[in-house]
């Protein structure tokens, strides 16, 4: 039994060294026209993954993933598309507060996974989802065994005015705050198809 406890550890010990990169992600989707077949649209998705490229003995970006899509109206898997990572950039970092005064050298990047997909017009929609295994370590209230869903929802008929729609493109960039001090976050959102955007507060997660 020991030499089998031995070996189990090791993988385990692997697995998490390994995985240990993502410190977050976001997906969207942009309306690219009628479908080929009739009462279809066709759209293209976007997950973008961000890691943290001073992180020590960590794996990089995954160089492939897989996105489930979903009909809303039945809950039944769509399909599933196994992706390359299309592309990858670093993420801007934002202006530093004033009670930084000896900065941190801080690099992130986003990594792209694209595909286009048609699907019917239905009611209530599709989700597309990635789930990732793990999180970066030393976040103090979620375990780093725990692991992440990235999803967009993408609207039916009883919640569309028009059939064009696309996501929101929130900002993107790196922000440094100082413990125990006053910090902004930026939400700001631009939306592609120039409609209102508008914010809520909702309940927690537990």
């Amino acid at each position: 039994m020991k030499p089998f406890l031995l070996i189990l550890f090791c993988s385990f010990s692997c697995f998490f060294a390994d995985a240990k990169h993502i410190t977050g992600g976001e997906m969207i989707y942009d309306y690219l026209g009628p479908g080929s077949t009739p009462n279809s649209r066709s759209y293209r998705i976007t997950l973008r993954l961000f890691r943290d490229e001073n992180c020590f003995n960590c794996a990089g970006m995954p160089p492939t993933v897989t996105i489930g899509v979903f009909n809303n109206d039945n809950s039944q898997l769509v399909t599933n598309m196994n992706l390359v990572l299309s592309s990858s950039g670093q993420l801007p970092l934002n202006t530093l507060p004033s009670c930084i005064t000896n900065p941190p050298t801080l690099t992130y990047t986003v990594g792209l996974y694209i595909f286009e997909i048609e699907l019917p017009y239905n009611a209530t929609g599709y989700t597309a989802a990635y789930q990732t295994c793990c999180r970066i370590d030393d976040i103090a209230n979620i375990p780093n065994s725990i692991g992440a869903t990235y999803t967009t929802l993408i609207p039916g008929s009883t919640s569309l005015a028009s059939e064009i729609d696309s996501s929101p493109r929130f900002a993107q960039g790196i922000s440094i705050v100082c413990y125990n001090k006053p910090f902004t976050l930026d939400f700001s959102a631009t939306d592609p198809d120039d409609n209102v955007l508008e914010y809520s507060l909702c309940d927690a997660y537990s």
